[in-house]
């Protein structure tokens, strides 16, 4: 699933530049970034105990509408803010994120039954925060 190396730097890009961790999620889930999306922040986790890898990318995200990004958000259940409380915290993405307790998340990309990439938004509505999760292999 994963084509490309989490951590480093991808060809074309200079060090520090992490905007092509946009490119390998586009090729990991097939689909289109949108141009008007940037990188604000990016972190993931050590691979889990069975080759899974979180990822938590925070991006500006302006005009995303009738893109994959664009969908009818509701209040997650405590459940599932638990979850992605472990998921940023396994990523170390805490400091990118903030607090998990008011994002609004859909599923909108599930491969399998253990590949999931979440997108959740605040209530500032040009950020979104991206949940990875992906087995390594």
């Amino acid at each position: 699933m994963v084509t490309a190396t989490l951590s480093g730097c991808a060809d074309g890009h200079e060090e520090g530049d992490l905007s092509w961790q946009l490119d390998v999620l586009a090729q990991n889930w097939e689909v289109e970034i949108p141009s008007s999306v940037s990188l604000k922040g990016y972190q993931s986790s050590e691979v889990g105990p069975h080759g899974e890898v979180d990822a938590v990318y925070v991006v500006q995200a302006r005009d995303v509408e009738g893109t994959w990004l664009d969908g009818d958000f509701d209040s997650p259940s405590k459940t599932r803010s638990e979850e992605l409380a472990e998921t940023v915290a396994a990523a170390s993405a805490a400091d990118i994120v903030g607090d998990v307790a008011d994002l609004r998340c859909i599923d909108p990309l599930k491969k399998g039954t253990s590949d999931t990439l979440t997108v959740c938004r605040r209530s500032e509505a040009d950020e979104l925060i991206l949940l990875e999760h992906v087995p390594i292999t």
